[in-house]
């Protein structure tokens, strides 16, 4: 295979992977607003909505981004107002979003057990170095006895090349669903763990 044709693999992998987690965000944010909506509590989104951050994100270097920006928790386009109950977490804030707030998710303590009843983080759990502690929070604000895990994660794929050479990644996720995480730590691979949060929420 000529390099041109390598190239040309590399780049259709890499569009597939974009448009597979564009997908995603559509459909994991919907779900997960409902099960919350559902259970009668506030929607936490994790990250920013892509594209949306003009002095960092990928807005200003990928203009298409913006087609696969998931709203804030409270369902609105980014706006500035007053919050509704749900919130839009990111360690940066969210001064996009009405409802956005600074935030780290190895530590929630701000809020208690079982206050929100879902999440939805996007891009944002690969970037995290203590990638154990988020998990646990994002469960323990999000889960009641008896209850299924109703952590919703959107993350490159790992097939993708993005997903190993994104020099911001710490982590290669390969599982995130049903309250069960594994991952990889992206250099050198010298941590791999698997987590799973059960009805109680614990590790």
């Amino acid at each position: 295979m000529k390099w041109y044709e390598l190239v040309g693999a590399a780049v259709a992998i890499e569009g597939v992977s974009w448009l597979q987690r564009m997908h995603q965000r559509r459909v994991l944010y919907a779900k997960a607003r409902a099960i919350s909506r559902a259970r009668g509590r506030p929607f936490l989104v994790v990250g920013k909505p892509f594209g949306w951050d003009a002095g960092r994100d990928a807005g200003p270097m990928v203009p298409w981004s913006r087609c696969g920006a998931h709203p804030c928790a409270d369902g609105g386009a980014p706006s500035l107002g007053d919050p509704t109950g749900d919130v839009t977490l990111d360690i940066r804030g969210v001064p996009e979003c009405k409802d956005g707030m600074a935030g780290d998710i190895t530590d929630l303590h701000m809020f208690p057990d079982g206050h929100f009843g879902a999440v939805f983080i996007s891009c944002t759990l690969e970037h995290v170095d203590d990638i154990e502690a988020a998990w646990r929070e994002l469960h323990r604000v999000s889960m009641r006895p008896g209850e299924k895990p109703a952590v919703f994660v959107v993350r490159p794929q790992v097939w993708s090349w993005f997903a190993h050479f994104e020099p911001s990644h710490q982590w290669v996720i390969s599982e995130s669903e049903n309250g069960v995480l594994r991952a990889r730590r992206r250099k050198g691979a010298k941590k791999k763990i698997k987590m799973l949060v059960n009805k109680a929420a614990s590790v």
